[in-house]
């Protein structure tokens, strides 16, 4: 460090500053690196028998970051994360202008093919139209979707998203994400277990839950899907549908999941 410029007391500091932050031990990430004692004072005497070779001090791009970064809003926690993509009404993305019906058409036969972004491509039937939010996008028919107290509500159709996940299997992260449903959904019930399947290649869980949609009052059931992407995020599908319809869409949803290909 100190003939790369830097001055090895700055890692004194640092420890000084995790400890008076996460106690005398440190946070839970720093257990693999534990501490010896008075870290602080060890690394500050042998810092004192170094040369520090052009310090490199604040320069105007540090300066610059810094400012940048302290006008972004804190990164989310796990809960903070599966609460928003278990959120299906809407909070993730803006509030779209269609309209609830209780005649919805038939999914197509024929299906359309969407890239979303650099993560992944999906078919869905052609009458579908793509509802894109901000952590999500949804795939829903004219009829099947609309606003309700300033939030999108879905009636038929997919929602797609990724939720971060902090080093948990996959049926854990899948167990936050149902129970983060469920908070947003209290009239919300879940199935009798998960089954094995496959999205995009990956191993995959699959289970159905049940609903009462808050628009139209009606009984709905939700499948969903869930698998890891190579990072760890948790991928999820949502296939809505009203209970009466459900026979005909979960082999919609079904063929929707199949057709999922990672870019990553």
């Amino acid at each position: 460090m100190a003939r790369a410029g830097y001055d090895p007391r700055d890692m004194a500091n640092m420890f000084k500053t995790i400890e008076q932050q996460g106690g005398p031990g440190g946070p839970q990430w720093l257990s693999d690196h534990p501490n010896p004692g008075d870290r602080y004072t060890y690394i500050t005497k042998e810092a004192q028998s170094l040369h520090v070779e052009n310090a490199i001090h604040d320069t105007r791009a540090f300066e610059s970051v810094q400012a940048r970064l302290k006008q972004m809003s804190p990164a989310p926690s796990t809960e903070e994360a599966t609460r928003n993509a278990g959120n299906r009404r809407g909070t993730s993305g803006p509030v779209n202008t269609g309209r609830i019906s209780e005649n919805v058409p038939q999914p197509s036969s024929k299906y359309s093919a969407y890239n979303e972004g650099n993560l992944f491509r999906i078919s869905v039937p052609s009458n579908w139209k793509e509802l894109p939010g901000n952590n999500t996008v949804t795939f829903a028919p004219d009829g099947g979707y609309g606003a309700a107290n300033q939030q999108s509500v879905f009636t038929h159709g997919v929602e797609v998203g990724v939720a971060r996940n902090e080093s948990h299997d996959l049926q854990t992260a899948t167990d936050e994400l149902v129970q983060s449903l469920a908070q947003s959904n209290p009239r919300m019930g879940r199935g009798s277990g998960y089954d094995r399947t496959t999205i995009g290649g990956r191993s995959s869980l699959r289970t159905t839950l049940s609903n009462q949609n808050e628009v139209t009052r009606r009984t709905e059931r939700i499948a969903l899907y869930t698998t890891l992407l190579s990072d760890g995020t948790l991928f999820y599908m949502l296939g809505v549908a009203p209970d009466n319809e459900y026979s005909t869409y979960d082999r919609v949803f079904s063929r929707v999941a199949g057709s999922v290909q990672f870019s990553r």
